[in-house]
């Protein structure tokens, strides 16, 4: 008896295992930047690349690159802090940062500026934390997430176009922003999710289990992805009335922190992470195809360039594939 259990436990060994990370084969290319940190936010904007990041605890920066990647350009190699995201809207650039840090310049970057909010707007406790991300949407202005600790948290908003930034304080870690058709807000984080349709006029708490929630994104008024730190993807078809698990990265350690989830078209849904974890659906977020590669690069941006995928992480590389 003690052999057989021995024989059967050698047959599910390899099973149990295979469990721990799903393996998609990605046929990707890998091109090199100069940028000396982390990677985190990654665009391509009137016709050159801008890539942006910084170590934690150390300086930021900005570079751009042609089209190819041939030439690169920092912009700036020694901000006060490390970028987090970025947006280009109405002839400017907005940067996200560590440290409740926004950095802003025109479209030619030829100057790069930090944004002081005035005195009546500074939010004292959250003056070390990390600004996540930014959300820009041209019916409801520019709304960004922060917090760290798992304690306090924020989320900013400007009417403006980013001269000026209303606060609203939250005991709750913030990571995401979304915009929802035609005019809802959603913002997710440490145990909380709430959502909006005016900013000024307060939040909504949207009653769900208790995650960490990593990224919230919505392609129409009934469409719409939600992530979480370990590793699960929730789908809404009815606007968020109601969120259904659709995926779960499995494993012994209960999963994998997914850092960003986003709708590329109707039917294109991509999900990156830590580890070099990325899972793609090709039926707008019904179901999902993981693997993990990339060098096992914590992978933190995406960009969806004339159907090729670019994604940048925790390695001073950009990863190009057709997903």
């Amino acid at each position: 008896m003690k052999h057989r259990f021995l024989l059967i436990f050698a047959l599910l060994l390899p099973t149990l295992f295979s469990c721990e990370k799903e393996k998609v084969p990605f046929n990707y290319q890998t091109v090199e930047i100069p940028a000396d940190g982390v990677v985190r936010a990654i665009d391509f904007i009137d016709g050159q690349w801008v890539i942006s990041g910084g170590n934690n605890g150390s300086t930021g920066f900005i570079l751009t690159a042609d089209p190819e990647f041939d030439h690169f350009s920092f912009v700036a190699d020694t901000l006060q802090w490390p970028v987090h995201d970025q947006i280009s809207r109405n002839n400017r650039f907005i940067f996200s940062a560590d440290y409740g840090e926004i950095y802003f310049g025109s479209l030619d970057l030829s100057k790069i500026n930090i944004h002081y909010p005035p005195e009546e707007f500074w939010v004292n406790t959250l003056n070390k934390k990390a600004l996540w991300q930014i959300e820009e949407t041209q019916e409801m202005g520019i709304y960004m997430a922060g917090g760290g600790g798992f304690g306090k948290g924020l989320i900013l908003f400007s009417p403006n176009n980013g001269a000026h930034w209303k606060p609203y304080e939250l005991n709750n870690e913030m990571r995401s922003v979304g915009f929802q058709p035609p005019n809802t807000i959603w913002a997710c984080g440490y145990g909380l999710i709430i959502k909006t349709s005016d900013f000024d006029s307060g939040w909504e708490i949207v009653h769900f289990e208790n995650k960490f929630f990593t990224g919230i994104d919505f392609f129409d008024k009934n469409s719409g992805l939600l992530s979480t730190f370990e590793g699960k993807i929730y789908r809404t078809s009815n606007g968020g009335n109601s969120w259904n698990e659709v995926s779960k990265i499995k494993g012994f350690s209960g999963g994998v922190s997914i850092n960003k989830i986003r709708f590329l078209n109707d039917q294109l849904a991509i999900a990156i992470g830590n580890g070099g974890f990325l899972s793609i659906s090709h039926d707008g977020g019904k179901s999902w195809k993981s693997g993990t590669d990339f060098n096992e690069t914590n992978l933190y941006d995406m960009a969806f360039v004339d159907g090729w995928l670019y994604l940048v992480g925790s390695a001073p590389e950009v990863y190009k594939l057709m997903p």
